[in-house]
């Protein structure tokens, strides 16, 4: 097993490189299978309540085929002590099967190693990781501690989690950008090759986002907000 940490620039020009949803799993995955970990979750944990369905509120995720129906059709419950934990968990903790039980079956782990994230919008996040070996040293575990905090990090600021401003989609900022220019909605269409039914939507949810009441609203919030110049 590799025990040397990612190198800064690697990690760096790898997060760098992200654009996407995908391209974080990619990243998500790389880290895992370089430090041998068998599986990965990346849980919004804030909004869990009971009879929640745990799918709901998972952003990425790496599982065994046979676990992953299992865990996305799963109920939140608070009598679950495991899932409850999760929900005000504040440090890196681990798990052993005593103290979280089928979690580690559905992880595939010996253990399940619990990493939170809170967003400065004041959103929980916890990635949880399926860990196979009993033998790690401090080193790596603050190792593996540190660079999926990095990550989950840079996710958050992808999309947009870690900011109290709304975050806009690109076909959202380039009508609300577009509606600022004084272009009406058949006019966008024409230039965006979209429907007016479509600019007309992309609109109404830019609106809610900064819960605006007129288009006039929507730029002037926009703007103020640094959405868009």
């Amino acid at each position: 097993m590799k025990t040397a940490r990612l190198s800064e620039s690697f990690l760096e020009r790898e997060l760098g490189r992200a654009q996407s949803k995908t391209d974080f799993f990619r990243a998500f995955k790389m880290h895992a299978d370089y430090y041998g970990l068998r599986s990965f979750v990346l849980l919004e944990v804030e909004r869990l309540r009971d009879g929640a369905r745990l799918g709901d509120f998972i952003s990425l995720s790496k599982l065994p085929a046979q676990s992953r129906d299992v865990l996305d059709a799963a109920q939140f419950s608070l009598q679950d002590a495991f899932l409850r934990e999760l929900t005000a968990l504040k440090r890196p903790k681990i798990w052993t099967e005593a103290t979280c039980g089928q979690y580690c079956v559905l992880l595939a782990g010996a253990r399940v190693m619990g990493i939170p994230h809170l967003t400065n919008a004041g959103s929980r996040y916890c990635v949880l990781l399926g860990d196979g070996s009993g033998d790690r040293d401090g080193e790596q575990l603050s190792d593996i501690i540190y660079d999926f905090s990095n990550i989950t990090r840079r996710y958050c600021d992808f999309a947009g989690l870690n900011s109290d401003t709304p975050s806009f989609s690109k076909r959202e900022r380039e009508v609300t950008e577009w509606t600022s220019e004084g272009k009406t909605t058949a006019e966008i269409a024409i230039i965006l090759g979209l429907s007016e039914y479509t600019v007309n939507e992309y609109i109404a949810t830019a609106m809610r986002k900064v819960d605006a009441v007129s288009r006039g609203h929507l730029v002037a919030k926009a703007i103020r907000l640094g959405i868009i110049d």
